[in-house]
């Protein structure tokens, strides 16, 4: 089991939990968190790589997100300016709630270039790509699902056909793939133009590679079909008949009633 790094602490500390009230009784400014967090990125940068992308990858996006948010002033340009720091940041956040927001504030706070041109940043454009593919990804799942089990439905007794567990499932994938590739497309086209991208379409996404590894669309293809396999067999409808034949014989023998 892998431990917090010591300086996670500190910056939790500081920034989540003491105000700048507290901070202020400690003897602790603006400039001394400012200092501190230039010397772990200059320091420690590898074990910040890592631990951002990896071990703890859920406590390090709020980290870094209240340290960037627009109400505070505290001056990073060192960090933010600099590419190798800007992507571990942008890699990080990208799951975090307040993505867009901190995207904005990076902007215009930390680069003199337009929004346009920001977002024109390979750096930027891969955590854009990273964070709207996670969106998706949610956003579709129930359609996936839905479509996976009417396409089972409509083809259940040629599926049953199928030795090779591949060869069925891929057979399910045909038979939905192009709606599903239109689908995430109308929906990756929607929430670029709701942010104002034009430097990233869909065309930048790699669809196929979303479905089989992201959602792993073969894998839900073979939980249905065994799922509705299974609600069809005997032993299904036998474990759903013996609860009604035990009221009933339950009603059958009233000695209990007397």
């Amino acid at each position: 089991m892998f431990a917090p790094p010591p300086y996670l602490y500190v910056l939790k500390i500081l920034l989540i939990h003491l105000n700048e009230s507290d901070l202020v009784a400690c003897g602790i400014h603006k400039s001394n968190i400012q200092h501190f967090v230039r010397e772990i990125f200059a320091t420690q940068y590898d074990s910040i790589e890592a631990n951002s992308r990896l071990y703890f990858a859920y406590e390090f996006p709020i980290v870094f997100a209240e340290l960037i948010k627009s109400d505070n002033e505290y001056d990073l340009n060192e960090i933010l300016a600099d590419e190798k720091y800007l992507k571990v940041i942008m890699d990080s956040i990208a799951r975090c709630d307040v993505f867009w927001d901190i995207l904005v504030d990076i902007q215009e706070r930390y680069y003199a270039s337009s929004k346009e041109a920001f977002y024109r940043f390979p750096i930027v454009q891969s955590s854009i790509i990273e964070r709207i593919t996670s969106e998706v990804i949610w956003d579709v799942q129930e359609d996936i699902l839905s479509k996976i089990t009417s396409e089972i439905e409509d083809n259940y007794d040629e599926l049953e056909e199928y030795e090779d567990v591949y060869e069925m499932t891929n057979f399910v994938l045909q038979g939905i793939v192009d709606d599903i590739h239109d689908q995430i497309t109308e929906i990756m086209n929607a929430k670029l133009d709701k942010r104002g991208i034009n430097s990233i379409t869909a065309e930048d996404f790699d669809i196929d590679t979303i479905l089989s590894e992201d959602i792993d669309i073969h894998d839900m293809i073979e939980r249905k079909y065994y799922e509705m396999m299974y609600s069809q067999s005997d032993e299904y409808k036998q474990q759903l008949q013996e609860p009604i034949e035990n009221i009933v014989e339950l009603f059958e023998d009233t000695y209990w009633l007397s």
